[in-house]
């Protein structure tokens, strides 16, 4: 232990002889090895920093997580993740070692912080992602607004995704598509309001009317359903994300504080836009599931995912899910926690391929956890009553089965009529997100947030 702890300890007092006496010195440490066999366990961290309290640090920074393993998901934990996962750990380092300690790993609320700090778990808390979906997370804190933060929700579509992508020049975020461009995003007050008519009350109807009012003009947001959110609320359904929900739910009450228009149970047509005569249409009406053409689709024992995760359908039994992508893994969990038998069936050769690094892990293991079985390079050719056929290396075979959800994938709802009503009077349109084609919630705020400035 001492040998292997040298290197370390010969580092720290270079540097403490180095610094100003009253200068403090911060050390960030691992709590523990995750899936490494042979790897330092919390006992050995414990016992390597109190050597580095000799050797002149003042102060642990408690992380978790290697790049060598599925443990990596703990360096950028997705929500996944239960939020404060490793301040049990940060919690016996401080007790064991006497040191001041930092807990860290999905702190989004100052509540929470808060309640680590007050109750002597930790000494303070370091919030990173937190601060990149709201720059304003500690002002606003300060100054009580706590509803007025825009949280993390660990979705590591902009963070982690966006810095492994070689698409992406720098990273983004989902919750802030200002993140990175500041200086070019800072927003500037209009000095020609104009009426902006927004169809859809999903994450992109709602980002571009937030900024839409905060820059002066007069949005009207039409939802043609009863609530908001759409589809990023919808997937807040799926387990462990409910704080995706809840976003979407906060972001409709931030655009109720900033007193945007908003019209519930109002589908935008021709009629309306010509009733309104707006300046300007923002079209993000979203998608849509695919009813894929398969023989025996319309049974009725036969579902999609989004009816499914909705409340608006169930499936019990022996359930054959067709898609493995996000939104049929996600649906698969859900039916799993009913304790039903769960088999997915996907074309391609592997399940959850349209999944972030990160988030697939925990997917994946879940998936092992739950018993969810899966059958890849398989295409589904008809669904009968009591079973499913699928073709798989030429072949044809059977998969029995009381109740069948579709997942194949969305496609946009159609805005032909919209945009061609706006053509023919001359009124400028913008589609934006899903509308344009099924992707990432990411692509939507981030075209809301560039229309919304540029009108």
């Amino acid at each position: 232990m001492e040998n292997r702890a040298r290197f370390s300890l010969e580092c720290i007092r270079a540097i403490r002889e180095n610094i100003p006496e009253d200068m403090p010195l911060f050390m960030r440490i691992i709590a523990h090895d995750d899936n490494l066999e042979g790897g330092l366990t919390i006992e050995e961290i414990v016992e390597f920093c109190k050597m580095a309290k000799d050797a002149g640090v003042d102060v642990l920074n408690v992380s978790r997580g290697n790049f060598s393993s599925a443990a990596i998901k703990y360096e950028v934990p997705p929500v996944d993740l239960p939020r404060g996962f490793n301040v049990a750990n940060a919690e016996r380092i401080k007790k064991e070692t006497g040191m001041i300690t930092i807990a860290v790993g999905r702190i989004n609320d100052p509540a929470q912080a808060d309640e680590i700090i007050a109750s002597g778990k930790a000494d303070m808390v370091v919030i990173g992602r937190g601060q990149l979906a709201d720059p304003e997370f500690c002002n606003k804190a300060r100054e009580g607004r706590v509803d007025d933060i825009v949280k993390c929700v660990g979705c590591n579509q902009g963070c982690y995704d966006g810095f492994v992508s070689p698409d992406m020049p720098h990273i983004t975020c989902l919750r802030n598509p200002a993140l990175g461009k500041e200086a070019e995003y800072a927003l500037a007050k209009t000095d020609k309001p104009k009426k902006i008519l927004i169809a859809g009350g999903g994450v992109a109807g709602l980002e571009a009317a937030i900024i839409l009012k905060r820059r002066g003009h007069n949005p009207i947001l039409c939802e043609a359903s009863d609530s908001l959110g759409g589809q990023f609320k919808l997937a807040g359904m799926a387990p462990r994300k409910s704080e995706m929900k809840d976003a979407a739910i906060a972001m409709g009450e931030m655009a109720k504080r900033e007193n945007v228009d908003i019209r519930l149970s109002t589908p935008v047509t021709p009629e309306l836009i010509s009733t309104l005569q707006p300046d300007e249409v923002i079209i993000a009406i979203g998608s849509e599931p695919i009813k894929p053409n398969i023989p025996g689709i319309d049974l009725p024992h036969v579902t999609n995912s989004h009816d499914i995760l909705a409340g608006n359908s169930s499936a019990g039994g022996n359930i054959v899910v067709i898609g493995g992508g996000l939104v049929g893994l996600e649906v698969a969990e859900y039916l799993a926690e009913k304790n039903n038998n769960i088999t997915v069936v996907e074309m391609l050769d592997e399940v959850a391929k349209d999944l972030g690094y990160l988030r697939k892990i925990c997917v994946m293991e879940n998936m092992y956890m739950s018993g969810i079985k899966s059958i890849t390079n398989a295409k589904c050719v008809e669904i009968k009553e009591n079973a499913v056929v699928i073709e798989k290396d030429n072949k044809l075979e059977e998969i029995p089965c009381d109740s069948v959800v579709i997942a194949a994938g969305a496609r946009s709802r159609t805005s032909e009529a919209l945009a061609a009503y706006c053509k023919e009077n001359n009124i400028p349109y913008h589609i934006i997100g899903d509308a344009v084609s099924a992707r990432r919630a990411l692509n939507a705020t981030a075209e809301a947030a560039q229309v919304a400035r540029a009108i």
